[in-house]
């Protein structure tokens, strides 16, 4: 399993892949751009934008599949 170089927890559900290709948590990634003013990737450093929200699948075979993630209405 992968972990979030944020809050180094295991990541699962609602991930942001941002285009310079690192995952985060979602939350994770909102918090350290607003604390510290940036748009940068907190791992390469490079201007990145977000690019998708996904949920990651892990597989039996240990390999790893995105799922679109999708808001639950309440």
């Amino acid at each position: 399993m992968e972990e979030c170089a944020i809050c180094l927890d295991y990541m699962q559900m609602d991930i942001t892949l941002l285009t310079c290709l690192h995952k985060f948590h979602t939350a994770c990634i909102l918090e350290h751009r607003i604390s510290y003013n940036q748009t940068n990737c907190p791992l390469c450093r490079k201007e990145a934008r977000f690019m998708s929200r996904c949920n990651l699948i892990y597989n039996n075979d240990s390999s790893v599949s995105y799922k679109p993630y999708k808001i639950s209405k309440i």
